[in-house]
């Protein structure tokens, strides 16, 4: 009897962590094929002694000319994303501070942020798309905006400065025009990074993130979104119906 109940307790204990795995199993394949969007673009920063102070002073920005911030976003739930952004740039001469940086040098950041988009359509631009509509019509009726604020954590390695390596909690907003919708667009985000040590408000390793870029959505696969939680079916008998069977032997 004690045996029995022992091998009884077992069996529920597998099936329970069976059961788990099952369900991290299918919430981990929901989460890969659900659509991703990927953001090629320019960046530019504004890390001088008084970054948030006179923002607006572009001969203050640092910057290179050519696509240096890569980001890949995915969908959480419906209109909340995960960001992964990396970015790098060059300090120009005219844009570091001579206490703050030694000598123009590289800039490297990585970030992980959450963003929630607050869509925005143009009603009277859908109507444009008629059957005999003109391709210019059809064309404009998939435009689209979406705004959206962005938060969290990033690391930020510069390369000849006092605050070579520093931590930072990031704040910022930014939005997308969709020449198509939901599918290819033109994205921009201002962001303020703020670096995780004394003082926290006025740390040294504090500054600003300006980026603007192209993005592109991959759908991914929802036909493989709706059948992974339903990867054994149960074949159903109609009545008076024998199933047949798999085993030869």
């Amino acid at each position: 009897m004690y045996r029995s109940k022992n091998a009884f307790l077992l069996f529920l204990a597998v099936l329970g962590v069976n059961s788990g795995l099952n369900a991290q199993l299918t919430s981990v394949t929901d989460f890969i094929y659900k659509p991703t969007t990927f953001q090629l673009g320019w960046h530019a920063l504004d890390d001088d002694a008084s970054a948030f102070k006179d923002f607006t002073s572009v001969s203050k920005w640092s910057m290179v000319y050519y696509p240096a911030r890569f980001t890949v976003t995915k969908t959480i739930v419906s209109d909340l994303k995960l960001e992964l952004a990396l970015g790098y740039t060059k300090m120009r001469q005219s844009s570091y501070h001579e206490e703050r940086y030694l000598a123009p040098g590289n800039f490297f950041s990585g970030d992980v942020n959450v963003r929630y988009n607050f869509p925005i359509s143009f009603p009277f631009l859908e109507r444009l798309d008629q059957p005999k509509a003109s391709a210019f019509n059809k064309a404009v009726s998939k435009f689209a905006m979406n705004l959206y604020p962005v938060s969290g954590f990033g690391f930020t390695k510069r390369s000849l400065t006092r605050f070579a390596n520093a931590a930072t909690f990031n704040l910022g907003f930014g939005g997308t025009f969709w020449f198509v919708k939901n599918s290819f667009g033109l994205t921009a985000q201002s962001m303020a990074k703020w670096g995780v040590q004394k003082p926290f408000l006025r740390a040294g390793s504090n500054y600003i993130h300006h980026s603007i870029g192209v993005v592109y959505v991959s759908k991914g696969n929802p036909a493989r979104r709706r059948s992974s939680g339903n990867k054994f079916k149960v074949a159903k008998r109609k009545p008076g119906q024998r199933l047949k069977s798999r085993n030869r032997f």
